[in-house]
């Protein structure tokens, strides 16, 4: 009997260590003898992605020899964006799905010496059509593990240089955020916006988004707009003898610049500054600022972003508005990014001239 029952205790341990999972944050690369699909396969918080890439009918290919830098969004990204199951996926286009997992596969090594310190927006290739930006902001009173943060167009790796057999994996808080085409494309293809898209046809903000930039837009939803009595009669009857329509709408359109959302932590990281980024609005007297506002819940690092309108260094802030990640925010075109916001930089009552 007591021979029976060592042999029933082994197997029991046998089978717990057969059904373990991979851990992101062990210290000894050489431990990681699977190739990467087959290591995010097997580690739960990757779930999601994982079933996006099986999806995708990429598994055998992210399983070759590579090499390949996979930017993988855990579980939680999925779901800040809607995904909370492989039932969501299972809904999405296939060519859609491969599209996104393409997106966040580069055809090299990429770990975190082989990028400078505090360098922005660097240019890397995908697998699919598409280039990412990658910026790494220095903080040099931080720790050895945490001195870095590697941001992948606009998403802070959460777990670096996870080695596996044929190249590294950088795990991401955010889903990356990328289409064909332009600022004026995207913001035609939400109807959230298309009051914001009536307010820059009507004041002749609306054709120069079709090309140059970069453009960073910061475009107010309808129902944001028809809180502040700004629906589609109301923006109609505006005059412009009445008011400062640089200030009104022309405030939300940032010209010759790209500024993913994580760009203001990173600047704030290089600089060693708590000071917001201010921004001069074209045509007018009046500064932009967005600003980062670290904090904790339940013991988890959280960013959150605000905008909003001085009139000048020394006056207050108006109206400052909450940026939340779950909505269109990062999100990168041809020629700029847009950031959905659910308030408006300023009332009507607040540009009279």
């Amino acid at each position: 009997m007591k021979h029976y029952t060592i042999i029933f205790l082994a197997l029991i341990g046998m089978m717990f260590t057969s059904c373990k999972h991979d851990k992101l944050d062990f210290g000894q690369e050489l431990k990681n003898y699977r190739p990467a699909a087959d290591f995010i396969r097997n580690n739960y918080d990757l779930s999601l992605f994982s079933a996006a890439i099986e999806r995708a009918g990429m598994t055998a290919g992210l399983n070759g020899p590579g090499p390949f830098t996979i930017l993988a969004p855990n579980n939680k990204a999925f779901n800040e964006m809607g995904i909370l199951s492989t039932a969501d996926l299972a809904k999405m286009p296939v060519d859609k799905v491969k599209e996104l997992v393409q997106l966040h596969v580069l055809p090299r090594t990429l770990r975190e010496g082989d990028l400078a310190s505090n360098s922005v927006d660097v240019r890397f290739k995908t697998i699919g059509t598409r280039e990412l930006l990658v910026t790494m902001a220095t903080n040099p009173f931080g720790s050895a593990a945490n001195r870095n943060a590697i941001y992948f167009h606009g998403c802070l790796a959460d777990v670096k240089d996870v080695v596996v057999t044929n190249g590294v994996l950088q795990v991401l808080q955010q889903v990356i955020k990328d289409q064909p085409g332009t600022v004026q494309d995207l913001l035609s293809q939400h109807e959230e916006f298309s009051l914001f898209v009536g307010a820059l046809k009507r004041f002749g903000f609306w054709e120069q988004l079709k090309s140059g930039g970069p453009w960073t837009v910061l475009a107010p939803t309808n129902a944001a707009l028809k809180a502040n009595g700004l629906d589609e009669q109301a923006i109609a009857a505006l005059s412009p003898d009445k008011y400062t329509m640089a200030r009104l709408f022309g405030s939300y359109i940032i010209h010759q610049q790209h500024y993913f959302f994580s760009d203001i932590r990173a600047f704030k990281t290089m600089t060693g500054t708590s000071d917001p980024l201010r921004l001069n609005i074209k045509d007018d007297t009046y500064l932009l600022e967005i600003a980062s506002l670290d904090g904790t819940e339940n013991g988890v690092l959280k960013i959150r972003y605000t905008c909003s309108i001085r009139e000048d260094r020394n006056h207050q802030p108006l109206n400052a508005v909450p940026v939340e990640r779950k909505g269109i925010v990062d999100y990168n075109t041809d020629n700029g990014v847009v950031h959905q916001l659910d308030g408006l930089l300023l009332k009507p009552e607040q540009a009279v001239k």
